[in-house]
């Protein structure tokens, strides 16, 4: 499929992964001339003021809608990925005892994404009205004992390198496609907002209307961190001072 095209509309959600260092570098490669294209065409002609465009209300509604995704799977044992290296059969052992503090939400790095969720939401809506609930299960994993053996666990000889490169760089990784939406937008807000380009704004908003809309189908391994990236979006979408 030509990537422009694919670019230039919402994606349909499937299920699986984009992994493929080809796909990754004509992603690489479009975001470049995309970036080139909005500077000329910004020079080229004057371009609506940002504020034109609709901006994505990051309102009560909302936040009490993306929530819960998080809240519902950060102590989520199960179904979990785990993707740690064995190194005897000592490592055999339930994501709580391996993770106390990150060990729901399907992975580790979707555990993390959950988190940075809710505290972005309480900090942003500190008088939710599900504040004590959300407060008392980030206060339950994050303890000094918990980070502490996440610590820990980067330490370990096989595993020196467990998530570094998704939970250091996961701005920048693609996986579902309704992600790849999420991810896309807040690429296009963050462009639109330094050029002053109202196309690039239009684009990403018609990228993350398509997925919120339909976040919720109870596709647990496909949609347990969608929060995260949709919260994000919104957030690109509020310009830059």
């Amino acid at each position: 499929m030509d990537t422009p095209a694919l670019m230039n509309r919402p994606v349909n959600k499937r299920s699986g992964y984009v992994h493929t260092p080809t796909v990754m570098h004509h992603h690489t490669l479009f975001f470049i001339a995309l970036l080139m294209m909005g500077s000329l065409l910004s020079c080229a002609q004057k371009q609506p003021a940002p504020d034109e465009v609709a901006a994505i209300p990051f309102d009560s509604a909302k936040a009490g809608y993306l929530y819960q995704f998080a809240y519902s799977c950060i102590d989520r044992e199960y179904l979990n990925k785990p993707g740690l290296v064995l190194g005897d059969e000592s490592y055999l052992a339930p994501p709580r005892e391996l993770h106390p503090a990150f060990y729901g939400c399907f992975d580790w790095h979707s555990a993390v994404h959950g988190h940075w969720t809710l505290v972005t939401i309480l900090s942003k809506f500190p008088d939710i009205p599900q504040r004590d609930d959300i407060l008392e299960k980030l206060t339950g994993n994050i303890t000094r004992e918990n980070i502490q053996q996440e610590m820990q666990f980067f330490d370990d000889e096989h595993n020196r390198t467990f998530q570094r490169t998704y939970g250091w760089a996961w701005l920048l990784k693609l996986a579902h496609l309704d992600r790849l939406n999420f991810s896309r937008a807040w690429c296009l807000f963050e462009m639109g907002h330094t050029l002053n380009n109202h196309r690039m704004l239009q684009t990403a908003l018609d990228h993350f209307h398509y997925s919120y809309e339909k976040m919720d189908t109870e596709e647990y391994a496909g949609s347990h961190w969608l929060a995260s990236f949709a919260t994000y979006a919104i957030l690109k979408n509020i310009a830059q001072d």
